[in-house]
């Protein structure tokens, strides 16, 4: 994995620590919404406002995270993603 891009340039790596950190947080969020639109979603539940809205909001965390990788790159940055613990959503 490259650790230094050659086009980065007035970029620090705590900004660019920080941008993945945040890159991260929305791709969190993303999962998160879209367990709960899937759990709304279910037979059991049905609740098809819920679920629009929380799908709705999915898609704008994955937007939002889009436009920070759009970012780093531009920058010349390298984009970690890390994995995704999977979210806890729904009633036991």
């Amino acid at each position: 994995m490259l650790d230094n891009s050659l086009a980065k340039q007035n970029f620090c790596r705590a900004s660019e620590d920080a941008v993945n950190q945040q890159i991260q947080l929305y791709r969190m969020a993303q999962q998160t919404y879209l367990a709960a639109s899937a759990f709304f979603d279910h037979c059991g539940v049905a609740l098809p406002g819920f679920t629009k809205y929380f799908h709705e909001r999915a898609e704008h965390e994955g937007k939002l995270a889009q436009h920070l990788i759009d970012y780093q790159a531009t920058r010349g940055g390298v984009v970690i993603i890390n994995a995704i613990p999977q979210p806890l959503v729904g009633i036991s």
